[in-house]
């Protein structure tokens, strides 16, 4: 557990990435092929901005989104032995782990003492800038739980909307150099920093988006640039993750 504020948590968790036999048997198959694109966009660009050797299935080969022309595609030769890397999102909605405990849990979820309470509607946690504003003319039961825990906990979302969370966000313990370090001496092998959510607030010091970023605004630091440069002075393979697009 790594703490970057005062009194807000985030749990990163390092996860090791294998694309085995159970993709086939996804529940979601049909997004396989996107997910395994950008999957392999990512290790590319690791490989490419860190010095690491890719194998492909041929030189200068374009790869398409489909299960046939992405089974040729190998991972980098670091990648074998690369048993654990380290991604993590960080943005805007991490400030509601001031709140969070297993009971606000199973309400976003309508599961154990919920289950069937009709109290809201379920909303996964991790998309709460999206669910945090109130279903107009909907009754109690359709309302997104992350609107009614966001209304109980800040109020009216008319008066404090998603931008109000980015002051809170400050960042007052971020440690990137502590952070990366022990990450290397857990054994990571790669980092992969959250650039940008579905929110589009930048995590880095954007050009593009030039206001709505944590140099302008929140920590006011370049996040990711400062995990990136950290990890490559332990000469860990790095990238970042990026959601605009969803």
């Amino acid at each position: 557990m790594f703490t970057f504020s005062s009194g807000m948590r985030t749990t990163m968790k390092c996860i090791a990435f294998r694309c085995t036999e159970g993709c086939q048997q996804s529940s979601r198959p049909r997004q396989f092929p996107i997910l395994l694109v950008c999957f392999a966009a990512l290790i590319a660009g690791m490989a490419q901005g860190c010095g690491g050797v890719m194998a492909t299935a041929g030189d200068n080969e374009v790869f398409e989104p489909t299960r046939e022309n992405l089974s040729r595609y190998q991972v980098p030769e670091w990648f074998h032995d690369a048993k654990i890397g380290f991604f993590y999102h960080w943005g805007p909605s991490s400030v509601i782990g001031d709140h969070w405990n297993k009971d606000v849990m199973d309400f976003c979820r309508q599961q154990g003492k919920y289950a069937g309470s009709n109290l809201a509607k379920r909303n996964p946690p991790g998309q709460w800038g999206a669910n945090m504003y109130p279903n107009p003319g909907k009754p109690q039961s359709e309302q997104n739980s992350n609107s009614v825990l966001q209304r109980k906990w800040y109020g009216d979302q008319k008066k404090f909307g998603y931008k109000d969370l980015i002051p809170l966000m400050t960042g007052s313990k971020f440690d990137p150099a502590k952070m990366v370090r022990l990450l290397d001496e857990a054994g990571v092998k790669y980092v992969v920093p959250m650039a940008v959510h579905h929110d589009g607030f930048a995590m880095w010091d954007s050009q593009v988006i030039d206001e709505f970023n944590t140099a302008k605004m929140g920590p006011k630091k370049d996040t990711v640039r400062m995990v990136v440069e950290q990890a490559r002075r332990r000469r860990m393979k790095v990238g970042v993750s990026t959601h605009a697009a969803r």
